[in-house]
């Protein structure tokens, strides 16, 4: 997805603006709302976790 850090900083937000509108959250990600889910995965909590495709997305998959 296109998250707001350093690597898209400097690009066109004309596709970002068309995008975001259809998410549940009006808004891009940024890398702190991925963070919980990284830490939880690197957690022993997640042990018993495989083959799992855990979405982060504001909702995007919602529509």
């Amino acid at each position: 997805g296109g998250t707001r850090s350093g690597a898209v900083v400097n690009r066109d937000d004309a596709p970002i603006s068309i995008a975001i509108p259809g998410r549940a959250i009006d808004r891009m990600e940024v890398p702190a709302d991925l963070v919980g889910t990284l830490v939880f995965l690197a957690s022993d909590d997640s042990s018993f976790i495989t083959g799992q495709m855990i979405v982060v997305d504001g909702g995007t998959a919602l529509h």
